[in-house]
């Protein structure tokens, strides 16, 4: 399932997330692996630049297992999730998606996704949109905007920033997702054949 988080209509907080999350172009692909009554095993990864498929060059996301009790209702998390964005790793704390399967199963919509992100995290992405990779400076601006740094969950210190988008849909889409383990360095991406660091004797990368 392509989840393009663009399209979103970002609830909290308004008219900050989208400034938040603009360098996240990517969509969010969401592969069910299994199913029962009560529980989907699910992965995550981010879309290629410009393409629906996957980008075996960004490690897969470490989604836990979804609620499915509510069927066809289902909730993704919370975690703590870490995508890789424009070179550096985004870290999303307390992460939640969510949303309903329609009745064949070709999409699923009415999506939520909620969490929480790090200003000290975000500066080096938000340098070129704010002028400032200083963290306090960062939370200053964004109190302009009526969006106030709360106590991260991680730590306690005020830099972080709740964030909420809903009306979400994803369609399916024909394809699997690898699990992949490490940036640029898959057997799938251009790159790792260029990277001395890389063990093509590990591939496959992860479990």
């Amino acid at each position: 399932y392509n989840l393009d988080i663009t399209k979103a209509r970002f609830v909290e907080p308004a008219g900050v997330a989208e400034l938040l999350l603009g360098q996240l172009e990517n969509s969010i692909l969401v592969g069910i692996n299994s199913t029962d009554a009560n529980v989907l095993s699910v992965m995550g990864a981010l879309s290629a630049d410009g393409s629906d498929g996957q980008d075996f060059c960004s490690p897969s996301l470490d989604f836990p297992e979804a609620d499915y009790t509510e069927a066809p209702f289902f909730n993704i998390g919370p975690q703590d999730t870490d995508i890789a964005v424009g070179g550096y790793d985004l870290s999303i704390s307390a992460l939640q998606i969510s949303g309903t399967f329609s009745a064949d199963g070709s999409y699923f919509g009415g999506g939520v996704m909620s969490g929480q992100l790090d200003a000290r995290i975000l500066a080096p992405l938000l340098v070129s949109v704010v002028g400032t990779d200083d963290p306090d400076e960062i939370c200053v601006l964004l109190a302009g905007f009526g969006a106030n740094c709360t106590p991260c969950s991680s730590d306690g210190e005020e830099y972080c920033i709740n964030i909420l988008a809903d009306q979400m849909t994803a369609e399916l889409q024909d394809g699997t997702l690898e699990c992949v383990a490490g940036e640029d360095c898959h057997e799938l991406c251009d790159i790792s054949a260029k990277n001395k660091e890389c063990d093509t004797s590990d591939y496959p990368v992860c479990d």
